[in-house]
């Protein structure tokens, strides 16, 4: 036991509180960083292995769920199994599940882009949130969970620029491909 006029020292910090709090360090950081930022940057690397930029075609604001929402990303058609790849360098911020998505990741870059990669059908193996990846390195493979179990096995990639209050912006732009509404 200590003697009384000596200060304990504090208990060490549990490790999910303190990737917790690495996660909310870098979005703060990021937010301050992408506050000015007029654009995206770009490009993005195309988050399917195999996929030209040449080969997306937008269907960004095309209605779903029988018009009660809209959609807030591309979807990139590939064999299952395909390789997705993170289209920037940053942090992943969750790797989870969700109803619409089924297997998702989430991650952040430092121009301050969230990226959301959807109905994955597994996760690279050892994929965490709070750990950094490189732009090109594996985050999953092509899938057809959450709400695409009846659709062919496709990436649905959303980008979110944190300057611009995490609502969703077309993603075909910044990936380089053309924009080729269609119309639904």
């Amino acid at each position: 036991m200590a003697p009384p006029d000596v200060e304990s020292p504090a208990p060490p910090t549990p490790p999910r509180r303190r990737r917790g709090a690495r996660l909310l360090i870098v979005l703060i950081a990021l937010w301050a960083g992408s506050a000015a930022a007029d654009d995206l940057g770009g490009p993005l690397l195309v988050p399917v292995a195999g996929v030209r930029p040449a080969q997306l075609h937008s269907t960004f604001g095309a209605p779903r769920g029988g018009g009660r929402r809209r959609h807030q990303g591309v979807d990139i058609f590939a064999p299952r199994g395909r390789a997705v790849r993170a289209a920037q360098s940053g942090l992943v911020v969750r790797v989870g599940t969700n109803r619409l998505g089924g297997k998702v990741v989430w991650t952040v870059g430092e121009r301050g882009l969230l990226c959301y990669y959807a109905h994955l059908d597994r996760w690279a193996p050892g994929l965490a949130a709070g750990q950094l990846v490189r732009r090109g390195q594996r985050l999953g493979s092509v899938g057809n969970t959450g709400n695409a179990r009846t659709t062919r096995p496709h990436l649905h990639f959303e980008t979110r620029p944190l300057h611009r209050g995490l609502m969703a912006v077309d993603p075909v732009p910044v990936l380089g491909g053309e924009v080729a509404r269609r119309r639904r």
